[in-house]
């Protein structure tokens, strides 16, 4: 009631919903990683719903933008539950977006990318959370359904998809940088553009699944990419995948190989190549002077 007059407009609604993306920044969500944290967020996206499905029946024209925030509080949900338990809360999630869906028919709003991004993103979330690469499959056949309604698939929703790759290589259950090179072609016939997120999704897919020949794969993506789509979340995800298989060396030469192509180091960089360092004095020495001589030109 931002007005304070006792009363939650349209206006006020939405203004609220679309902090409900991250309803812990509202404050009103217990700690995540509990049952409990799953039904207060599930009650809170049926709370909206039914809001909103009370604004359509008094002939109010509901806003695209509203039920796709209410979707995406949905993906919010599905990640605040019990750690290992993502299949369950998934599918509760899904239940509950689809309902959300069903009433965006019922009040004549029609989906957007948007609207089906955030299914994709319910069953990412799971990968990490319990239900690994099984997930993968079900945020594709979401993409399926979306490419059905004739909704065209963006760089986004690929990248929900490569994101649950990377996340079901963290949980040791599938995915991998060799799943996420079929969600690159799959783009690629898709006549959707790779960014600078799908490539360094994809590297960190290799970095979780730890195998020098996931790495090895990650690295010619890397190879492959546009040196413009190189930032240093990029670089220093590919060293620390290096690192992980051993292969120090290679991770160290790709801090000078950045400055050469005019992208300064930061303090990630830095300390990826301390840690590819390790205990070899002269070569950490040669990183401090590299750290001093940055700092010194800034």
């Amino acid at each position: 009631d931002a007005d304070g007059d006792n009363e939650i407009s349209y206006a006020e609604f939405v203004a609220v919903l679309s902090k409900a993306v991250d309803p812990l920044s509202l404050g009103v969500l217990p700690r995540r990683g509990t049952a409990w944290a799953l039904t207060e967020a599930r009650g809170l996206v049926a709370a909206g719903r039914q809001f909103v499905e009370e604004i359509g029946n008094m002939g109010i024209a509901v806003e695209l933008v509203t039920c796709n925030a209410l979707l995406d509080a949905c993906v919010v949900a599905a990640g605040v539950g019990p750690l290992g338990e993502g299949a369950s809360a998934a599918s509760a999630c899904i239940e509950d977006a689809e309902g959300i869906l069903a009433m965006m028919k019922s009040v004549g709003v029609v989906p957007n990318v948007r609207s089906y991004t955030a299914l994709v993103g319910v069953w990412g979330v799971a990968a990490g959370t319990g239900l690994g690469g099984d997930a993968i499959g079900l945020a594709l056949a979401e993409l399926n359904k979306m490419k059905a309604a004739g909704v065209k698939p963006d760089v986004v929703v690929y990248n929900r998809i490569l994101d649950a790759c990377a996340r079901a290589a963290w949980a040791e259950s599938g995915g991998g940088v060799e799943q996420a090179l079929s969600v690159l072609e799959m783009m690629r016939e898709d006549d959707v553009n790779p960014n600078t997120i799908s490539y360094t999704t994809l590297i960190n897919a290799a970095r979780h699944q730890g195998t020098d020949s996931s790495v090895t794969l990650a690295l010619a993506v890397f190879r492959r990419m546009p040196q413009a789509a190189r930032n240093h979340q990029t670089y220093t995800v590919m060293m620390q995948g290096l690192i992980r298989v051993g292969r120090r060396e290679e991770a160290l030469s790709m801090l000078n190989e950045a400055a050469a192509q005019g992208l300064k180091p930061n303090d990630h960089m830095f300390r990826a190549a301390m840690k590819a360092a390790g205990k070899d004095r002269e070569g950490r020495l040669a990183i401090e002077a590299m750290m001093k001589m940055e700092m010194a030109v800034d």
